[in-house]
């Protein structure tokens, strides 16, 4: 590659390369607040946001590397031309296609880039996007306590109030099913439901082995059991009471499998 080669292939590398730059962070800008909005509900914040991001970056780079090539293109050309270095180029005896062996060269090494990001890296960062939501939201049990919301985690729906001023949130209410396992087909059916009520609640983070596990302490609450269509037991009233903090978790499907029934 000669000297002027070697100088178009720099400029062009550095736009092309600033343009992919750009449009990853203004691709990603819409998708942040929806990552926030996921890991306020975590107990760690800062590790599960960055972990989302980098899965994503090989899905809006597959977006942002043919966009900043074309654009990049351009920009590299229009700026020889209006420098008159490509009047001096084409003046010099250079001709066109000897100035575009740069571009091509970028485009090649950009095109097996983009054949790696869309064949393999793309998939696997959209699963492990998807596998760390799924975590968020089965764990994070501040996910439960969103204001005036019905949020359902594992087998428990939860309603909080809109809080109680210097004294937690509240009121509270919690549906949880009841399940058991078909002796026929194996499978897991509902065979009844336990409601709780609580005054007011405190949502406490418990270190326990190096890991935060949030406990709901209740207040001033009462609850109730219903199996087979019955109530058993009769209402239960209680001063204090603590749910620990995640719900079953299950593991997320594996890759390349659809949703079971």
């Amino acid at each position: 590659m000669g000297g002027l080669n070697r100088y178009i292939f720099k400029k062009a590398a550095i736009s092309i390369g600033g343009l992919i730059i750009f449009a990853c962070c203004v691709l990603l800008m819409e998708r942040l607040l929806r990552i926030f909005d996921v890991v306020t509900n975590s107990t760690n914040p800062a590790s599960d946001a960055s972990e989302m991001i980098f899965s994503l970056l090989p899905y809006y780079l597959g977006i942002a590397v043919p966009l900043a090539l074309l654009l990049g293109t351009i920009i590299t050309v229009d700026r020889f031309s209006r420098s008159s270095e490509l009047t001096a180029a084409l003046g010099a005896g250079v001709s066109l296609f000897h100035m575009t062996k740069p571009f091509l060269l970028i485009a090649a090494v950009l095109a097996c880039f983009t054949m790696v990001i869309e064949g393999y890296l793309q998939p696997v960062g959209r699963y492990n996007y998807r596998q760390v939501e799924n975590h968020i939201k089965q764990t994070a049990f501040t996910a439960a306590l969103r204001e005036g919301t019905f949020t359902a985690v594992g087998d428990r729906t939860f309603f909080a109030g809109t809080g109680l001023p210097g004294a937690g949130i509240g009121p509270i209410f919690i549906y949880e099913k009841i399940m058991d396992e078909d002796t026929e087909g194996g499978d897991m059916n509902q065979t009844g439901f336990r409601v709780t009520t609580a005054g007011k609640g405190e949502l406490i983070i418990r270190e326990e082995n190096g890991d935060s596990s949030p406990v709901l302490q209740l207040e001033e609450g009462r609850g109730f059991q219903v199996e087979n269509n019955q109530q058993l037991g009769g209402e239960l009233s209680f001063l204090k009471s603590s749910i620990a903090g995640a719900a079953t978790v299950t593991t997320f499907r594996m890759r390349g499998m659809m949703n079971a029934k």
